[in-house]
């Protein structure tokens, strides 16, 4: 079943990619030349401006701030602040000397920044100006990977993920990492991590604890993941694969509705996803966009094929509420139509879905655990 529809926006592309990031419909590309690329891709992608000379050296992170109106980019051991809509040269952080990697939070009033320097992180926040130096961690190994966590950073080392308290400094061990480099994201809209060991993908809350009872296993030990509501993308050398978010009380072990994923080949190149508003995923040379199958129009098809516990899952992923404005949006987009009353839909879904398989199961002769779920229904 599809999730997605992939189209490839830019192929053959002159210069070595280096980092990728959206700007409200624009997608920003950082090349290893130095230079940012900004591409209008509403509807024909095209080449709407061009700084050849936005960094010296390779742009190895970028990050649009749109609150801030800033973009965060790293390169040649250097953080940089530029301006938005102008691209001008804002600040370069020298506390940030020798950085290999950060993460803005853009949740946090005022806006966070973490820097990863060696065997440290150091702490920024938007001060109306500039970026200022608030604490340093020192840290056991060079960090690999690191995520926001409310008043907490997750981050993942070499051999573990550990979750520091960014008030106390208190660092307290998540679980150990194996062979596999470590990924962390933050799915927006959910207090949930999802952090990866070898092939699997453990969902844990903000406190670091498990909340789910079972992860999402891949083909492979995942490059890098991405979040769609309700589906996580891994990149792997195979090729991107799509899986369900689990329920709170799922068990994939023994539900076979989980096992519910798309597989795209034509990206096992991929080396970059962004997932802010519309999924995009990058190798060196190529940029493909995901689009997604409105949840709804799922649902249709799988209870139209007779897939009904599959398309029970589908409903069950329906969110109950909007969380902001931004998100509204988004699965708006997603469910194929206007965000209202959500609740609503999602119970009437789950009814209708249970429904039908009620009757099926009726016409098959099945008629106790028909009139089961008919019973649920009154």
């Amino acid at each position: 079943m599809l999730a997605f529809n992939i189209t490839v926006i830019l192929a053959q592309f002159s210069q070595k990619i280096e980092a990728i990031d959206t700007w409200g419909d624009r997608l920003l590309v950082g090349t290893s030349e130095g230079a940012l690329l900004v591409y209008d891709v509403r509807e024909r992608v095209s080449l709407i401006d061009s700084h050849k000379a936005f960094a010296k050296k390779p742009i190895q992170q970028i990050h649009a701030v749109e609150k801030l109106n800033l973009i965060v980019s790293l390169s040649d051991g250097f953080i940089s602040v530029h301006s938005l809509p102008s691209f001008t040269l804002r600040s370069v952080l020298q506390k940030s000397k020798g950085a290999h990697m950060f993460s803005v939070d853009t949740t946090r009033s005022p806006v966070g920044l973490c820097v990863g320097i060696k065997k440290r992180l150091s702490i920024f926040q938007w001060d109306g100006n500039d970026f200022v130096e608030t604490k340093q961690f020192e840290l056991p190994d060079q960090a690999k990977t690191v995520v926001w966590s409310d008043n907490s950073l997750c981050v993942g080392y070499k051999k573990e993920y550990n979750l520091i308290n960014i008030s106390s400094g208190i660092m307290s061990h998540i679980f150990p990492v194996n062979k596999s480099s470590p990924t962390a994201n933050r799915l927006t809209g959910l207090d949930l991590l999802l952090l990866g060991k070898e092939s699997l993908s453990i969902l844990v809350g903000l406190d670091g604890k498990p909340s789910r009872k079972c992860g999402l296993t891949w083909s492979e030990p995942p490059v890098v993941l991405g979040y769609s509501f309700p589906f996580i993308i891994a990149i792997t050398s195979k090729g991107a694969e799509i899986q369900l978010l689990p329920g709170p009380s799922s068990d994939r072990s023994n539900d076979r509705r989980m096992q519910l994923q798309q597989t795209l080949p034509a990206v096992k190149q991929g080396r970059f996803i962004c997932d802010k508003n519309d999924i995009y995923i990058a190798s060196t040379s190529q940029v493909w966009r995901l689009v997604p199958v409105p949840l709804l129009a799922q649902i249709d098809a799988l209870e139209k094929e007779r897939h009904f516990d599959e398309a029970l899952l589908l409903c069950e992923n329906l969110p109950d509420t909007p969380s902001s404005s931004s998100s509204s949006s988004s699965l708006s987009s997603t469910m194929g139509g206007p965000y209202e009353d959500l609740s609503g839909i999602k119970a009437a879904r789950i009814q209708s879905v249970k429904r039908a398989h009620a009757v099926q199961l009726f016409k098959e002769g099945h008629y106790e655990q028909s009139l089961g779920y008919f019973a649920e229904l009154e």
